[in-house]
Formats: C-alpha cells, structure tokens, sequence
C-alpha cells in the first residue's frame, strides 16, 4: 500500500513538472519573437535560467515531500 502512494505520489511530481515546464516554453517563446532585437539574447538566457531553477525547486519540493513521511 505504501508503495503505491509512493508511486503516485511520484508520477504527480513529474507530470505537474512537465505541465509547467511546457506552459513556460510555450510563453517565453512568443515573448522573446515580439521582443526588440537588442533584448532577445537576455530574454532568452532568462527564459533559459527560469526553466532550470523551476526544475530544481520541483525537484527539492517533490523530494521533501516523498520523503517526508
């Protein structure tokens, strides 16, 4: 029984990261399209800096929370 909270607890975890992780591609991407030419390096690097710390901190968030209990 343990195990399989722990499995769906665990596919949660990884589905609610993958939702945002597309929803922020998908809105960066036409943000940094309309951007002036002389922001859209640094729009890019930002966009491409938020994606990693969101996985990080869906990563720490899903790890406290498995083994929490």
């Amino acid at each position: 029984a343990a195990s399989d909270v722990y499995k769906r607890q665990l596919f949660l975890c990884i589905t609610q990261s993958w939702y945002v992780k597309t929803l922020l591609d998908a809105c960066s991407s036409v943000l940094t399209f309309q951007a002036p030419p002389e922001i859209r390096g640094s729009l890019v690097a930002v966009q491409q800096l938020s994606i990693t710390f969101g996985i990080m901190v869906s990563f720490w968030v899903c790890f406290i929370y498995v083994f929490s209990k």
